[in-house]
């Protein structure tokens, strides 16, 4: 049981370690150590700081399936450990868009809001949304989820779409902190 566990963990840090060697955006790898993405904590903490270039409002992935997804963003930094406010919480605002039909809108607590209601005829669940790279405070093309579902009220103008993240907050162990010199540059 246990070489089962280290062949497990061996196979994910393997895989960790060549998506960090990808050189294309400068990452700083961390491990989760404490908190929780449930309703009581709304926060995850991670095993790197100041002292390893952490600073508030940098973006947060972990590497998914092969794809970079979104965990959320670093809240605060002390010298050893910094706090990351995960893609669940419900102040954490991100742009996004619709990765097949480029409708935007605002995911808010796993929920896109403010996508045109042109977009109703075209979209449906299962469409994936990804960060649009507005505002620069993401870069664009980070996966967040699938569309789950889609409603609206008649008087609204817009649609609202419940999302299913890519990131499984229950099983969340690395992570990767992006430098603020990539959040810039997208």
């Amino acid at each position: 049981q246990d070489y089962e566990q280290l062949e497990q963990e061996n196979s994910m840090l393997r895989e960790q370690l060549g998506y960090l060697a990808d050189g294309s955006v400068t990452k700083i790898p961390a491990m989760v150590i404490g908190g929780s993405a449930n309703n009581f904590f709304k926060s995850i903490v991670i095993n790197k700081g100041s002292k390893n270039g952490i600073e508030k409002n940098m973006p947060v992935i972990a590497y998914v399936d092969g794809y970079q997804s979104l965990v959320g963003k670093v809240v605060e930094a002390s010298a050893h450990t910094a706090v990351v406010k995960p893609l669940t919480d419900y102040s954490l605002y991100v742009p996004a868009v619709l990765q097949k039909y480029r409708y935007q809108g605002l995911v808010n607590g796993l929920f896109m809001d403010f996508v045109s209601r042109e977009a109703s005829s075209r979209i449906g669940c299962g469409d994936l949304v990804v960060t649009s790279g507005l505002n620069g405070s993401y870069p664009e093309n980070i996966f967040i989820g699938k569309v789950k579902s889609i409603s609206s009220k008649e008087y609204e103008t817009s649609l609202r779409l419940e999302i299913d993240p890519f990131v499984d907050f229950s099983r969340l162990e690395y992570v990767f902190v992006l430098s603020k010199e990539e959040s810039d540059e997208t």
